[in-house]
C-alpha cells in the first residue's frame, strides 16, 4: 500500500490576532567533564504567553565568538528535554534535532533544529505526539558545547540567542496538518553568556561548577583558583573552608541570584565585582564573613552580629562602624542606645531617639542593646579604595585628642600594614572597648591587651588620639586583609603579659623590654591607660615620668629596673595574677614581682601566678616588677653589693649572700640611726624609709664582712 504523505497546510493569521507569544532563556548552566573534555552546559528554556499550543517546529540560532569551542556540529551534544523528548503514538521520537554550523568566527552561528514528526501530524495537537508548552518555563533542550583548547582563568563563553533567526520561525500545531507561527517577535531573557564571567558557575540545580576537572561526569570547583565567577540564579554560598579566602577574577551575580559570605568565609576578587542581585557578608555568634574588592559603588549588605545585656549596669558597649558609604541612618541601630564621641568635647552624645537621624560613616560609633542579641544589617554601597577617617584635635578634662574612628570596609584592617594608612600626628595606639570585660583592649607598637591584635574586625570602631593639631589619618585598601593571619611578636624584644582576673572580669597590661628605649613615655613606644568600669579590675604600670600605661617599654637594665604597677577596683576580693611570656626575656635577668603590702617577692620564671586578696583601702601603689641583670656585670657577678632605691623604697641585692643571716643598718649623713634590723638574705631585698629626703648610708653587716653603698631618698 502506498503511503500518502500529507503535507502540512499553513494557516496564515492576520497579526492582530496573534496571541500565543514565546519567551527564551538560558537556565541552569555548569562545566563539566564529558569524554575527557571540559563542556560548558546549559538548558535551553521556553515558555507560552498562554496555555494550550504544542510545538510543531522551533529553529534556535545561537551566535557564539569564543574560538575555545569545537566548530564541529556534531561536537555540540543538544538532547530534547521533559515533555518534547520520548516517543509519539507511531513510535517515533516526538521530535527531530538537526545541528549546523555557518557563519565565520567571531560570529559564527550554531543552528539546532526542532521538528515534530510528520507521521504524527495527522493527529493534530495532543500531548502524546507533541509537547505541549506550558506558561511557566520548560527546559527544550541541553546544550553541551565542548572546548577543544584550555581556557584560562579570566575568560566569557561568547554564547547568545540570535534573536533575528528566531524570531517568526517558531510553530505550533493545531488542527490535524494545520500549524500556526507564533507572535513574532518572540521575548528573550537578559541573561546571555556573551558577558557571563565564565570560569566558574553557579546555578540552583548543579550548585558550583569549575572549568579544569579530571573526573568524566562530574562537576569541579576549587575556590583555591582565581577564577571568573557568574552567580546565574539561585542562592549561592561561598563553599571554601572557614577562614581560608575563596578566589575569584571577576564576580557577577545576576538579577535576580544572591550570593552570600557567610559567618567564617572569606572572598577575594581580584578584578572587577559586579552585583545586580543580592550579596550579602554574614555574621553570626561564630563570626563575621570577609570581603577583598577593588570596584567602587558595589552594593550589598553587611551583618554585624553583636550580644547584649537588659542590665545597662553591665557596660554590654560595643564600638561599631558602618560600612557603607551613603545612606546610613540612626534606624539602622532600631532597638538599641546609640552614641557617637564628640572629639570637641572629649565625650560621648547620645543620638537620637528618631529613625531618620543621617550617620557620618567616616565616624566610629558606640551601641547599646538591652537585650541579648541581634545583627545589625547595613545596605548600600560598600566602601572601597582610600578612605579619609573624621579626626581632630582637642582637649577637655584629662582627655585630649581621643577620636572614635570605623574600619569602614567589608573585610578586617591590619593596623600595621605600612602602605595601607597615612597617620600624621596620629599615636601609634588603638583602643576598643571589650564588653566581656568591661575594660579596654589596647594595642599598639606591634602588641596588644585583653585580646586585641593588630587585626580590626568587619562592623568594629575604635579609639586613635591625636597628639597634634591637624591630624590626618586615611586608610585604603592595602590595609584590607582577611584576619585569620596569625601575628608575630618582634623576636628582639622581651615581653612580660601580666592579667589581673576576678570573678567576674579581668584585665592586663604588658611589659615590653627592649635592647635601646625610654623609660619616660614615649607614644611610639607606650600606649596609654584607658579605664573601664570600676567593679572590674584596672591593671597598669608607670612609666618612669608617672604616665599610667597598658603597654610599657623600658630598656634592658645594666643592673636592675623595678617599675610600678598599680591595682585598683572597687569590689572587695580575691585576685589572681597570670604572668606569661616571661620566657622570651633572656635568661640573665631575673624577673621578680614584689608585693609591697606583704613584702613577697615572686620569682617569675619559677611562679607564673600570684594570689592576693584585694580592698578597697589599699593604694593603687602595690606592686613592683623588679628586671636585675644576674651575669651582665663583672662586680656583681663576684657577689658586688648592689644598692638602688625608688622613691622611699630601698632596694639591694648581695648574690653570693643569698640565705645567709645580717644585720641591716641604715644612717643619714650626720650618722643618726634611721633603720636597724636582723634579716635572712633574699635573691632581691627590699626596706622602707618614710618622711624622709636625702642621702643615706647602707651597711650590711655578715659574719665575716660588711657590705656599705649610699643612695639617695626622695620622700
Amino acid at each position: 500500500m502506498k503511503r500518502i504523505l500529507l503535507i502540512l497546510t499553513i494557516t496564515a493569521l492576520s497579526a492582530n490576532i496573534f496571541a500565543q507569544q514565546l519567551s527564551w532563556r538560558f537556565a541552569n548552566p555548569r562545566f563539566i567533564r564529558l569524554s575527557g573534555v571540559d563542556h560548558l552546559q546549559f538548558e535551553v528554556q521556553v515558555q507560552c504567553s498562554q496555555a494550550g499550543t504544542y510545538l510543531w517546529a522551533s529553529q534556535i540560532k545561537l551566535v557564539f565568538n569564543n574560538t575555545a569551542f569545537n566548530n564541529t556540529a556534531s561536537n555540540w551534544t543538544v538532547i530534547r528535554a521533559g515533555v518534547f523528548a520520548g516517543n509519539n503514538t507511531q513510535d517515533n521520537p516526538k521530535y527531530t534535532i538537526t545541528k549546523t554550523i555557518t557563519g565565520n568566527s567571531p560570529d559564527k552561528i550554531y543552528n539546532i533544529g526542532i521538528t515534530g514528526d510528520v507521521n504524527a501530524q495527522g493527529n493534530g495537537g495532543n500531548e502524546d505526539d507533541f509537547g505541549l508548552v506550558p506558561t511557566t518555563w520548560t527546559t527544550l533542550v541541553t546544550v553541551s558545547a565542548r572546548f577543544i583548547t584550555p581556557v584560562d582563568d579570566d575568560w566569557l563563553a561568547g554564547i547568545d540567542f540570535l534573536e533575528s533567526g528566531m524570531n517568526g520561525f517558531q510553530q505550533y500545531i493545531t488542527t490535524p496538518n494545520t500549524y500556526v507561527l507564533y507572535q513574532n517577535p518572540n521575548l528573550f531573557d537578559a541573561k546571555e553568556f556573551l558577558t557571563t564571567n565564565s570560569g566558574r558557575l553557579y546555578a540552583t540545580n548543579y550548585g558550583w561548577s569549575q572549568i579544569g576537572g579530571s573526573v568524566n561526569g562530574q562537576q569541579h570547583n576549587d575556590w583555591n583558583t582565581s577564577v571568573s565567577t557568574t552567580v546565574w540564579e539561585g542562592t549561592a554560598t561561598v563553599t571554601q573552608t572557614n577562614q581560608i579566602a575563596a578566589l575569584a577574577d571577576n564576580l557577577t551575580v545576576l538579577s535576580g541570584a544572591s550570593l552570600n559570605v557567610d559567618a567564617l568565609k572569606q572572598l577575594t576578587v581580584a578584578g572587577t565585582l559586579s552585583n545586580n542581585g543580592s550579596f550579602v557578608v554574614g555574621s553570626n555568634a561564630v563570626g563575621t564573613g570577609s570581603l577583598l574588592h577593588n570596584t567602587n559603588n558595589v552594593s550589598g549588605t553587611i551583618q554585624r552580629y553583636v550580644t547584649g545585656n537588659a542590665d545597662l549596669d553591665e557596660m554590654a558597649y560595643h564600638f561599631v562602624s558602618v560600612p557603607i558609604t551613603t545612606g546610613a541612618v540612626s534606624g539602622l541601630f532600631a532597638g538599641s542606645y546609640l552614641y557617637q564621641f564628640a572629639a570637641s568635647t572629649q565625650d560621648w552624645a547620645y543620638i537620637g531617639p528618631g529613625a531618620d537621624i543621617p550617620l557620618n560613616t567616616r565616624e566610629g560609633f558606640m551601641i547599646y542593646y538591652p537585650a541579648p542579641f541581634t545583627t545589625y544589617e547595613y545596605t548600600g554601597p560598600f566602601y572601597n579604595g582610600p578612605s579619609s577617617l573624621e579626626v581632630s584635635y582637642h582637649s577637655s578634662g584629662t582627655y585630649s585628642g581621643m577620636n572614635l574612628v570605623p574600619n569602614p570596609y567589608p573585610s578586617a584592617i591590619d593596623w600595621n600594614s605600612a602602605t595601607g594608612w597615612t597617620k600624621t600626628n596620629i599615636l601609634d595606639a588603638i583602643w576598643i572597648w571589650n564588653p566581656a570585660l568591661s575594660n579596654y583592649a589596647t594595642y599598639g607598637t606591634f602588641i596588644g591587651t585583653n585580646g586585641a591584635t593588630q587585626y580590626l574586625p568587619v562592623g568594629q570602631s575604635f579609639f586613635v588620639k591625636a597628639g597634634a593639631a591637624a591630624p590626618v589619618l586615611e586608610v585604603n585598601n592595602n590595609a584590607r586583609v582577611h584576619n585569620g593571619q596569625a601575628f608575630f611578636n618582634n623576636p628582639d624584644e622581651g615581653i612580660i603579659r601580666i592579667a589581673s582576673i576576678t570573678e567576674h572580669s579581668q584585665d592586663e597590661i604588658v611589659v615590653r623590654v627592649r635592647e635601646t628605649a625610654t623609660e619616660a613615655y614615649d607614644p611610639a613606644e607606650d600606649v596609654e591607660k584607658l579605664f573601664g568600669s570600676p567593679s572590674s579590675p584596672q591593671l597598669y604600670s608607670l612609666s618612669s615620668d608617672d604616665q599610667n600605661l597598658t603597654i610599657n617599654t623600658w630598656q634592658y637594665p645594666e643592673t636592675t629596673t623595678s617599675i610600678p604597677v598599680h591595682f585598683m577596683q572597687s569590689i572587695n576580693g580575691p585576685v589572681t595574677m597570670n604572668i606569661s611570656e616571661v620566657s622570651s626575656i633572656p635568661d640573665k635577668y631575673a624577673v621578680l614581682l614584689e608585693d609591697l603590702l606583704t613584702g613577697t617577692f615572686t620569682d617569675l620564671r619559677e611562679i607564673t601566678t600570684y594570689q592576693f586578696e584585694h580592698d578597697t583601702i589599699f593604694e593603687a601603689d602595690r606592686f613592683r616588677l623588679h628586671l636585675q641583670n644576674t651575669l651582665g656585670d663583672d662586680e656583681l657577678a663576684s657577689g658586688q653589693f648592689r644598692l638602688w632605691s625608688q622613691r622611699e623604697r630601698v632596694y639591694f641585692t648581695i648574690p653570693e649572700s643569698v640565705g645567709n643571716k645580717v644585720v641591716l643598718k641604715v644612717r643619714d649623713m650626720a650618722g643618726r640611726n634611721i633603720l636597724e634590723q636582723e634579716m635572712v638574705l633574699q635573691q632581691l631585698n627590699s626596706f622602707v624609709i618614710t618622711r624622709f629626703t636625702g642621702n643615706i648610708s647602707v651597711m650590711v653587716v655578715e659574719k665575716e664582712k660588711i657590705h656599705q653603698a649610699k643612695t639617695l631618698i626622695l620622700w
